[in-house]
């Protein structure tokens, strides 16, 4: 087995340093106060949940799985949420509408790419594993 040299492990070293508090800050996103509260101006019913489905399957469910199945995509650290687990299903909507605008180091911000009516369509069908 080959050695790499010793500055190349030290190199190495201080990425791992520089990229960890990205990967805790991923675990610890901080919803600001004014958006935890935040309500939906849709309402939560058959149409806006089947919306909200088809956007999960296209955006979302590669790396999150099927809500309640435990089955998110291994190897990403941090694993991604199970959206149907009691601790997603704890948050606000508003928490949960800041995250998918928000995303982390590791999930894409989709405030980029999805309307606010896609993202709340999105927290409606999270929301029916409630």
């Amino acid at each position: 087995m080959k050695k790499f040299p010793s500055y190349y492990r030290t190199l190495f070293f201080i990425l791992l340093l520089l990229v960890a508090p990205q990967i805790h800050e991923a675990q610890n996103v901080i919803v600001p106060a004014k958006d935890k509260g935040k309500s939906s101006p849709l309402i939560f019913n058959a149409s806006t949940t089947n919306a909200g489905k088809a956007l999960y399957e296209v955006n979302c469910q590669s790396c999150h799985g099927n809500p309640g199945k435990g089955n998110y995509l291994r190897g990403l650290n941090p694993p991604p949420a199970d959206l149907g687990s009691e601790q997603a299903q704890n948050q606000t909507d508003g928490e949960l509408f800041y995250r998918i605008s928000e995303g982390n180091p590791i999930m894409p911000k989709f405030k980029a790419t999805l309307s606010e009516n896609e993202r709340w369509e999105l927290v409606s069908f999270i929301r029916s594993f409630n």
